[in-house]
């Protein structure tokens, strides 16, 4: 279930952009030994960032999903597209702030002539 979901997705950092359909990757159970959560994680392979997703097994879950992003700081951003491409979909974006990470949603659009009507 986790790869069907996963390989709809596309990954983008820093002018990297593959669906991973068409990308070689490795993916894995990962297991937070302070949290106990467990992730499917994908690694894209290069300086591409890892990525890290949990989704309950019912309804009932007590989270939707997290996401996770593991993320070289040389890349400088790194985003999580949820609709299968960028153009017109969610994305969930964050880069380094001082000690920290900022998080934030977008919602990505195009302007004419690079898109398709």
């Amino acid at each position: 279930m986790f790869r069907s979901v996963l390989a709809a997705l596309l990954l983008t950092s820093s002018g990297f952009a593959t669906s991973l359909g068409k990308r070689a990757w490795t993916e894995s159970k990962y297991c937070n030994p302070t949290s106990g959560l467990c992730y499917l994680q994908v690694v894209p392979g290069g300086t591409a960032p890892i990525f890290r997703i949990a989704i309950p097994d019912g309804a009932s879950g007590a989270f939707d999903m997290v996401l996770e992003m593991i993320t070289p700081i040389s890349l400088g951003w790194a985003g999580f597209a949820w609709g299968g491409s960028m153009t017109a979909n969610p994305l969930t974006v964050a880069w380094p702030n001082g000690q920290k990470a900022t998080v934030s949603s977008r919602w990505s659009t195009c302007v004419p002539p690079t898109c398709s009507p």
